[in-house]
């Protein structure tokens, strides 16, 4: 653990954890590759946006001002495939899934960042950086292509922790290369495929130079968080590295950061095994809540196990929310002067010690590079005790709760509302949603309870107790007081 208000994160470049100082005091610049748009998201996609998401936020709790970049690759060679196939544009089909992105990352409340940055736009800034890199000596020219020469940078493999004479170096086919592991940051238009007008004539730029050229645009010299995929590791991170050094003559990034896969049943997410799966998809059977926190189960660096079960159970643990929320609202409407037992009033004492331990911990544990499961583990801890506090008073104190037993799960509450929100769980939507449902939940509950309550004033208790057993072998538990009957999801 780290002392508190010491954040640690893990960096990629030097395999550690290391203690986060950016560039400028006080603010952070920090940019994530964003989507290729020729089609919708995948949960994958949401994984990774979540985890940066959350990261962001976290930040500024911290109190850094976060310039959060995230592009849009709007020029590929599969968005000109489906653009040809359609008969359409390139920027019909960029157009079409940069709103589904929006509405898919909406409705996961990733918030949305500072600047997204289109490729397309930013033609002219690789073209400069191209030529710049010519003029020093990385790049070559052939042919109307325009190549990086990785031999020319020496530290080349330095994130991938790969070399030239690596068996693994990927190679992208292309005559006129000087080396196979050479990449292009320029291409030579073919027939049927846009193009722009260059010093080595009309073509596109190649995937890597477009973030390097943004990044560069949008947050200087130097970037103190790179995030993405770990499957961008190698080659795009690394090929980012060398043409931005190459060009700047300065350090890229400060700490490169990479979220881990998502596996499905088991089994790691590809479209070649046929088992990818979309946002819309996954969000139209359960709640975007209940995505979220199953992410959040497990370390950003780590892979997340995805299965129908667990994402049921991550619907499930909303409800504690729920459950907490109207422990509150109930204890409110019988609240008094009085004061409480000193039996009660220890009790109310060690809560409020527990809710500021439990905020410190969180606050440990997001310190300790972003540890979502420790940090969500304190927020359940809250809320667990607090149902607990509530029960305990409801028992011992049948005439009414005191207003400070009310003030301090108030109290609570807050915290849990505030500490939710840096991992991205808005309390509005988690009430209103629940674990996928909870709306129709609270509807048949007051049906049931309404009936059962009938059958207790005409006195039939075969009823009354039949109602109530059957609730509790479904997970429910029926708790009669003096100011009324509720119920909670066990």
């Amino acid at each position: 653990m780290t002392e508190p208000g010491q954040l640690r994160i893990y960096d990629d470049m030097h395999r550690m954890a290391r203690v986060f100082e950016p560039l400028t005091p006080g603010r952070v610049n920090m940019y994530v590759c964003g989507v290729t748009v020729y089609g919708p998201c995948h949960i994958g996609h949401a994984r990774a946006y979540i985890s940066f998401d959350v990261i962001r936020r976290y930040l500024e709790f911290k109190g850094y001002a976060v310039n959060y970049i995230q592009n849009f690759t709007d020029i590929d060679d599969k968005i000109i495939k489906k653009a040809n196939e359609e008969n359409v544009s390139i920027s019909v089909i960029s157009e079409r899934y940069i709103n589904e992105y929006f509405r898919d990352m909406d409705a996961l409340n990733v918030t949305r960042a500072t600047a997204y940055p289109r490729a397309t736009g930013y033609i002219d800034k690789m073209i400069a950086m191209t030529d710049v890199l010519i003029a020093k000596g990385f790049a070559y020219e052939s042919d109307g292509n325009v190549f990086f020469d990785v031999a020319r940078f020496e530290p080349y493999g330095k994130l991938s922790n790969r070399n030239l004479a690596d068996e693994q170096v990927i190679q992208e086919p292309a005559p006129g290369k000087n080396n196979p592991a050479d990449f292009a940051l320029w291409k030579k238009a073919q027939a049927g495929e846009p193009g722009w007008d260059s010093p080595w004539g009309r073509g596109r730029p190649g995937w890597h130079i477009e973030c390097s050229a943004m990044a560069l645009e949008l947050a200087g010299g130097t970037l103190d968080i790179h995030g993405g995929g770990e499957d961008l590791t190698f080659p795009h991170h690394e090929n980012e590295i060398a043409q931005s050094e190459a060009a700047t003559g300065k350090p890229f990034v400060r700490y490169w950061m990479h979220n881990g896969f998502v596996n499905v049943d088991k089994e790691k997410m590809s479209k070649s095994i046929g088992n990818v799966l979309n946002v819309g998809d996954v969000l139209k059977k359960h709640s975007p809540e209940a995505l979220r926190v199953l992410f959040l189960s497990a370390h950003y660096r780590a892979p997340v196990q995805f299965s129908e079960d667990r994402l049921i159970e991550a619907g499930k643990a909303l409800d504690r929310f729920r459950t907490f929320h109207e422990s509150l609202e109930r204890i409110k409407c019988c609240a008094l002067d009085n004061e409480p037992t000193a039996q009660s009033a220890q009790e109310i004492d060690e809560f409020n010690l527990a809710v500021n331990d439990a905020r410190l911990a969180f606050c440990l544990a997001m310190d300790e590079d972003f540890n979502t499961p420790a940090a969500l583990a304190q927020v359940f801890t809250i809320i667990r005790k607090g149902n607990a506090l509530v029960r305990e008073l409801e028992i011992s104190l049948e005439n009414g709760i005191p207003h400070r037993a009310v003030d301090v799960v108030s109290v609570a509450w807050k915290a849990v509302v505030e500490l939710a929100a840096v991992l991205g769980l808005d309390m509005q939507r988690v009430l209103s949603a629940g674990g996928g449902g909870a709306n129709d939940v609270d509807a048949l509950m007051d049906i049931l309870i309404q009936t059962r309550h009938k059958a207790r004033e005409s006195k039939a208790w075969e009823i009354s107790d039949y109602i109530r057993d059957a609730l509790k072998q479904a997970g429910y538990a029926i708790e009669d007081r003096p100011q009324g009957t509720s119920w909670r999801k066990e």
